[in-house]
């Protein structure tokens, strides 16, 4: 008797790229989120209205298949804001909403499970796509500034 069964990977993955949606880079490169380092991707919040550093990781070659996915991000703040993690939904258009939370000058780790049908989180239909992870952090009243020390998308094939 024989019994075929498939062993579950998972990989750990970092951003081949990062996108500024709101804000101007400071600081460092996408690079620097491989690692909990203390080498940082620093991101300059606007500097009128809602002061908003707003910016998003581009992992790549992330199977259409996944069976898990895990978003891990590491970051402080240079003044308390609001901080969003966020993973978009191909299928919906929108971001989803992963954590909320507070976060200044100390280092907030966020690890979170990825729920619903995983597909809808990787860019096309079959094969690999890419998985866009967005951090975004606002702030009533003065400019500041958002330091990313780690990005990792984990996903079980």
């Amino acid at each position: 008797r024989t019994s075929s069964f498939t062993t579950a990977t998972t990989v750990n993955a970092y951003p081949s790229a990062a996108v500024i949606e709101s804000g101007s880079l400071r600081a460092g490169a996408h690079s620097r989120l491989a690692a909990d380092d203390d080498l940082f991707y620093e991101v300059n919040s606007t500097n009128s209205g809602t002061r908003t550093a707003s910016w998003y990781g581009v992992t790549t070659a992330v199977p259409n298949s996944l069976r898990g996915l895990r978003v891990t991000y590491a970051g402080r703040n240079s003044v308390s804001c609001s901080q969003t993690v966020s993973v978009w939904n191909w299928t919906t258009g929108a971001w989803v909403q992963l954590d909320a939370r507070s976060v200044g000058a100390t280092e907030a780790l966020v690890d979170k499970t990825v729920g619903g049908t995983l597909a809808a989180y990787v860019s096309g239909t079959a094969g690999d796509g890419e998985v866009r992870v967005r951090v975004r952090c606002t702030h009533s009243s003065s400019a500041f500034y958002a330091r990313a020390d780690l990005l990792r998308v984990s996903y079980t094939r």
